[in-house]
C-alpha cells in the first residue's frame, strides 16, 4: 500500500497551536483529540515526537497542500497518559512493550527484582520519561512469557483491566437490597431472553403481542441495576473504575461482583425487576410509532440460546432441549416466536431502506479456554447469524428511544456516536483495494457507497482481509455527551440502554432515568461528559485486551497441536 509522506517544509503553513490526548494506532500514526472540537487531527508517524498512546501532547496544526484536512506535529509531552508500562525483559536491560501502541523499547532502570530475559513485568514509568527515548523501574515480576497465565496477567496489567472482586467485597455487599419503588404489572406477558449457551448472567429480555390494529407492542426488558446499584455509593465507584465487563479468554473479569448481579438477571421461574420500554410499531412499515419507559415486574417464561433461536427462524421448530424446559408452554413459545421473527424481519426492511445501515457480515476466530485459564479447549468460528440479528434489532429500537426520551426531556446523558471516516484512512484503504486486489471502492464516506461496496466482495478467502481492511478504515464508535451521528447504524440519535450489568454508560443512562422519575439527583453534563471521556477509554483497552489475549492463546493453541516444534511465543510473533 502507498503511503503518503508529511514533509514539514514543504507547502505547509502552520496554523495554531493546541493540546490534547494523542490516540496512536499500530501502524505509528495517531489523532490527537482536543476538548471543544469536533474532528480529531491526524499527526503523521514522524511527527509523534516520542508520545506514547494516551499521552496529553502539545502541538503545531499545519495545513499541508496535498491534503483538505491539516495535520499535526507533536512539540511537547505534558502529562503521560500512563504510569506504567507492560513487557517482556530482552537483552541490554530493555523491555519490549506488549502493546502495539508503544512502538519503542524502554530501558530499565534500578534494581532488576529477579527478573531475567524473557519474563513479563510491569514497569513504573521514570517522571523525567518525556522524550524520544524512556525508562522504567520494575513494579513487579510477572511470570515467564508464553506461561498461559502468566499472558494472561501480562495483558489484563498491560490494559489496565481491573482485578476480580475480593471475597470481602462480595461479602461486604451480600445483604444489599434493591430500591423499593412503584413498579408496572407486566407479568402477564410472555417474556423470553436469548443469550449464548454458558451466559451467567442476563441483562435483557423481550416480549412481542400483536394489538387489535395489527400493529405490534415490542417490549424490551432490562435488568433494573440502577435500583441495587445507587449513584454515589461505594460499588458504583467500583462500576466506574472497571466501565466494562472484560471478557478475556478462560478469564472473565465482572463490571459488577458476581454475587449480586445472580441476584438481577432476569432468569427464569422468578419475578424480576426491570427497566421496560414498550414500542408500538407499525405492522405494515416495521417503524416505530410510539414508545414509553416503566419500572415493571416480569416473569422470565422461557430461556433460549442463540442456537434454539437460530434453528426456529429457519425451520420453525422447537429444539428438543427447549421444549423440555418448556413444559406446557411450548405452543405459547412458538406463537410468540413466530410473532417475534414476522416483526424483526419487517423492523429490519425498514431499516435496511430508510436507515441504509452498514451490512457488514463479520466472523471471527474466538480461543475456548476453560474459565481458570488453565488449559485451551478448541478455538470457534463466530459467524452473525439471524439470531443475532434479531436480537440486535430489538436492543438498537430500545436504544433509540432512550435517546430520545433523553434528548425530549434535557436529560443530561450518554450517547454512542461513530463518525464518519478520516479522509486519511479512507484513501489508504481505497489504494490498498486497488494495488492488491484490483478494486475500486469508491468515496466510502458514504453508506450506500458502502453498502454497495461490501455486497460487491468476492466470496473467496480474499474476503476476510478486505473486510478487516474495511473495518480499520471505519472510525471507531466512542461515547459522548452530546448527541451525534452513527455512521455505522445511520441514526442520528442513539444511546446504550440495554446491557447495564455489563457497561457502566448504559448504567449512567438507567441512573439519570431514575434519578428523572424522582430518586436521586441527576449528574450535570459536565460530569457524565467526564464519565463518556473515561468509558470511551476503558473500552478501547477492554476491546485491545480481548483481541491480545485471543492472538496469544491461539499460539498457545497451534504450539499444543504442534508438539515437538517448540517455536517461541514472542509479543512480535503474535500481534498484527
Amino acid at each position: 500500500m502507498k503511503r503518503k509522506h508529511y514533509k514539514e517544509k514543504e507547502k505547509t503553513e502552520k496554523l495554531r497551536t493546541v493540546s490534547g490526548r494523542i490516540t496512536l494506532t499500530a501502524s505509528g500514526f495517531g489523532f490527537i483529540s482536543v476538548q471543544g472540537c469536533d474532528n480529531d487531527f491526524f499527526v503523521p508517524p514522524q511527527f509523534t515526537g516520542g508520545a506514547m498512546d494516551r499521552d496529553v501532547v502539545s502541538a503545531s496544526i499545519f495545513k499541508d497542500g496535498r491534503s483538505e484536512r491539516p495535520i499535526a506535529k507533536v512539540e511537547k509531552i505534558l502529562e503521560r497518559g500512563r504510569s506504567t508500562v507492560c513487557g517482556e525483559i530482552i537483552a541490554g536491560r530493555k523491555l519490549r512493550p506488549l502493546s502495539k501502541r508503544v512502538s519503542c523499547d524502554i530501558t530499565v532502570s534500578g534494581n532488576m527484582m529477579g527478573a531475567k530475559k524473557g519474563d513479563w513485568v510491569e514497569l513504573t514509568l521514570d517522571d523525567d520519561s518525556f522524550g524520544e527515548f524512556s525508562a522504567g523501574r520494575v513494579r513487579r515480576v510477572i511470570g515467564e512469557a508464553g506461561n498461559l497465565q502468566a499472558d494472561l496477567s501480562a495483558i489484563a496489567s498491560e490494559y489496565d483491566i481491573a482485578p476480580p472482586y475480593t471475597a470481602d467485597f462480595e461479602e461486604e455487599i451480600s445483604g444489599l437490597k434493591p430500591l423499593e419503588i412503584p413498579r408496572e404489572d407486566l407479568t402477564s406477558l410472555f417474556v423470553c431472553t436469548v443469550d449464548p449457551a454458558d451466559a451467567k448472567d442476563y441483562d435483557d429480555a423481550m416480549s412481542v403481542k400483536k394489538d387489535r390494529d395489527g400493529n405490534y407492542e415490542l417490549g424490551v426488558h432490562i435488568a433494573d441495576v440502577s435500583a441495587w446499584v445507587r449513584q454515589g455509593e461505594k460499588l458504583d465507584f467500583e462500576a466506574s473504575k472497571r466501565g466494562f465487563t472484560a471478557y478475556l479468554p478462560g478469564r472473565t473479569l465482572p463490571m459488577l461482583p458476581k454475587s449480586l448481579t445472580s441476584k438481577m438477571s432476569l432468569s427464569s421461574g422468578k419475578i424480576s425487576l426491570s427497566h421496560s420500554i414498550m414500542i408500538k410499531v407499525c405492522g405494515k412499515t416495521g417503524m416505530a410509532l410510539s414508545s414509553r419507559r416503566c419500572r415493571s415486574k416480569i416473569h422470565v417464561s422461557a430461556r433460549l440460546t442463540f442456537d434454539d433461536l437460530d434453528l426456529f427462524i429457519k425451520e420453525g421448530q422447537l429444539s428438543e432441549s427447549l421444549s423440555e424446559s418448556i413444559g406446557k408452554r411450548c405452543e405459547d413459545l412458538r406463537e410468540s416466536l413466530s410473532t417475534a421473527v414476522e416483526l424483526f424481519r419487517k423492523m429490519r426492511n425498514f431499516r435496511s431502506e430508510s436507515e441504509e445501515f452498514l451490512e457488514i457480515e463479520t466472523e471471527c476466530v474466538r480461543v475456548l479456554c476453560d474459565e481458570g485459564g488453565n488449559e485451551i479447549i478448541g478455538l470457534r468460528r463466530d459467524v452473525q447469524r439471524d439470531a443475532e440479528k434479531f436480537v440486535e434489532e430489538f436492543m438498537l429500537a430500545a436504544n433509540v428511544e432512550a435517546a430520545k426520551e433523553m434528548l425530549a426531556k434535557e436529560i443530561p446523558g450518554i450517547y454512542r456516536v461513530h463518525p464518519q471516516p478520516f479522509p486519511e484512512k479512507t484513501s489508504d484503504f481505497c489504494e490498498f483495494m486497488k494495488d492488491a486486489f484490483g478494486l475500486s471502492p469508491g468515496d466510502i464516506s458514504s453508506r450506500k457507497v458502502c453498502n454497495k461496496f461490501l455486497r460487491s466482495v468476492p466470496e473467496d478467502h480474499r474476503k476476510l482481509v478486505i473486510i478487516d481492511a474495511f473495518l480499520r478504515a471505519m472510525a471507531r464508535a466512542f461515547y459522548s455527551e452530546k448527541n451525534a451521528l452513527h455512521f455505522g447504524l445511520g441514526k442520528s440519535r442513539y444511546a446504550h440502554f440495554t446491557s447495564p450489568i455489563r457497561r457502566y454508560p448504559d448504567l449512567i443512562v438507567h441512573q439519570q432515568f431514575m434519578a428523572y422519575d424522582g430518586y436521586g439527583g441527576l449528574r450535570s453534563k459536565k460530569t457524565v461528559a467526564y464519565i463518556a471521556e473515561d468509558a470511551s477509554r476503558k473500552e478501547a483497552l477492554n476491546d485491545e485486551a480481548f483481541w491480545a489475549a485471543n492472538d496469544r492463546l491461539k499460539l498457545h493453541f497451534l504450539r499444543e497441536k504442534l508438539s515437538g516444534w517448540n517455536f517461541p511465543i514472542s509479543r512480535r510473533s503474535y500481534q498484527k
